[in-house]
């Protein structure tokens, strides 16, 4: 069955849309498509779904790599539904999205001819666009120097200088790890927010005779409960994790401007990307 969905819902769960017959029927996750007329099914007694969503009858598998990621060059955009920052990709007759925590990212990647070689992370929700805060970072060019003249790691922490905001839970530490080894510099960087133990974690690894980088990779860390994440700073150790997502990925040589303004686009307090590369030091 065909239905046009109407600029009428309630809430976020459902819109309405109207079939040939001029009834209303209640469309789940029909707000994706105000104006469109679209194949609905029944999902229960009182809703529909767009065909292409009704994921209980699904059984394909995706072509994922090991973390989870599949080629941005391969994916097929619904072009009838698919737009920026609400990409659509159909996949084997079903519709699938890009998560809410890259959605900057891969429009970053469109607009900037970065898409061969890009891997991303699908998702089967259809979730709106989160806000971003902004705060503060470091210095770049000062720590290649360093890694450079001491050939050992270099470690760094900056963090929110919103004090007065702490018990509102509104500040951010960010945590640099440089190391230099076989003439490769391997740049880690972690953002926390309050006292949360998810970790936003970019990952880049830069030839020192030459200005773009191998490889590029974001992902978030759950670290375990009895983490002390001051550890990064103090003993330069990773930390245990209870869980890791990964996002992102390219090994096709990206610029410097490139991998900093997509970790900029996916951290949480994105002003700290612009203090490492831009603070006086």
């Amino acid at each position: 069955m065909y239905c046009t969905i109407i600029d009428e819902k309630i809430g976020n769960i459902f819109s309405y849309g109207l079939i040939e017959s001029n009834k209303k029927i209640k469309v789940i996750a029909g707000h994706l498509f105000y104006g469109k007329r679209i194949e609905v099914e029944m999902y229960t007694d009182n809703f529909y779904i767009p065909k292409k969503l009704n994921y209980k009858k699904m059984s394909i598998k995706l072509d994922v790599d090991k973390d989870g990621l599949i080629d941005l060059d391969k994916l097929t955009e619904d072009k009838y539904v698919s737009k920026p920052f609400k990409r659509i990709y159909e996949i084997e007759g079903y519709w699938f999205f890009i998560p809410k925590q890259i959605t900057g990212i891969v429009e970053y990647l469109y607009n900037n001819n970065l898409i061969d070689g890009s891997k991303i992370k699908v998702t089967e929700k259809h979730t709106a666009v989160s806000s971003r805060a902004p705060i503060i970072n470091v210095n770049y060019d000062k720590l290649l120097k360093l890694l450079i003249e001491k050939k050992s790691s270099v470690r760094a922490h900056y963090y929110c200088e919103q004090k007065k905001d702490f018990d509102k839970g509104l500040y951010a530490d960010f945590y640099v790890l440089g190391n230099l080894k076989n003439n490769e510099i391997q740049f880690e960087l972690w953002q926390i927010t309050g006292n949360s133990r998810e970790l936003f974690y970019s990952h880049f690894i830069q030839d020192i005779n030459s200005d773009t980088f191998k490889h590029f990779d974001l992902a978030t860390h759950i670290i375990e409960e009895s983490s002390n994440v001051v550890s990064l700073l103090f003993d330069k150790q990773k930390l245990p994790l209870s869980d890791k997502i990964k996002w992102f990925r390219n090994d096709n040589n990206f610029k410097k401007d490139d991998v900093l303004n997509i970790t900029k686009l996916f951290f949480p307090f994105d002003i700290l990307v612009d203090e490492f590369t831009e603070r006086k030091i």
